[in-house]
């Protein structure tokens, strides 16, 4: 899971408040939007696919992106090897 692993000079628990973080909102939204449906605010055949969608999409490009490391940057003086 892309939340479990860390860089070793990293804080042990950093991922996990952004995890729960991520929670809390997302829950936050699942209420409202909840809400709103019974409300009628917003339309039934619309759902709460507002919401899953783009959660879903963060997960699949934390998912795909776990591992990866940038290309090292270049300091502004440094001629190229």
């Amino acid at each position: 899971m892309p939340l479990a692993r860390s860089p070793p000079r990293q804080a042990r628990y950093g991922r996990i408040a952004l995890g729960f973080l991520a929670y809390v909102v997302g829950m936050n939204f699942m209420l409202l939007g909840t809400r709103w449906l019974a409300d009628g605010v917003l339309p039934v055949h619309l759902g709460l696919w507002w919401l899953v969608l783009p959660l879903l999409a963060g997960g699949a490009w934390l998912y795909f992106r776990d591992g990866r490391v940038g290309a090292p940057r270049r300091r502004a003086g440094s001629a190229p090897r």
